[in-house]
């Protein structure tokens, strides 16, 4: 809701571009950075070639790599132009988009913790290992209202394709 007001109120009195910047920054500065950096840890242990135990030293590494820069990059583009896109909307609407895709990126994280192994034996995740199918389904239901309520006839859309890819991207992680 904070990032959206904060898109609505800078494309209110700043050029769109300065407004849409202003807009990821908020998002950034809200999450504390937290999901980027895990973005770049899981790039450069991925795009390492390594085998799995070795791949999760790389992401342990505080060390940013080649791969992680490029991830972060690529994101944080995709956030502006998203953002960009964004600013003509009302502000109902705008802060309802921002405030459901929040929900739904932490119901990607509920399912990912919920559905697949945890790859280490200790760490952020290893406090939810337990939680099952429930937990997962109850986040998505949750997220589906705030969607459909905030959203309007854009939130079955953005539920479907956040479900989608979570659920793709989670089972490909697994693997």
């Amino acid at each position: 809701l904070l990032q959206g007001t904060v898109a609505w109120a800078a494309a209110r009195f700043l050029p769109a571009p300065v407004a849409a910047a202003l807009t990821v920054a908020a998002g950034v500065l809200l999450s504390g950075g937290l999901h980027l950096d895990g973005l770049m840890d899981t790039a450069d242990g991925l795009a390492s070639g390594r085998p799995p135990r070795e791949a999760l030293e790389v992401m342990r590494d505080s060390a940013v790599g080649a791969y992680g820069i490029m991830a972060v990059c690529l994101v944080l583009l995709l956030q502006y132009s998203a953002a960009l896109s964004l600013l003509n909307l009302d502000y109902s609407l705008l802060a309802g988009i921002y405030t459901s895709i929040v929900t739904l990126s932490r119901a990607s994280l509920v399912s990912a913790i919920c559905l697949h192994p945890y790859a280490r034996s200790q760490g952020l995740g290893s406090a939810f290992r337990g939680s099952g199918k429930r937990e997962a389904v109850g986040a998505w239901v949750t997220s589906a209202l705030v969607c459909v309520a905030l959203c309007r006839r854009w939130g079955p859309v953005l539920l479907a394709g956040s479900l989608a890819l979570a659920l793709t991207y989670g089972f490909r992680m697994a693997r």
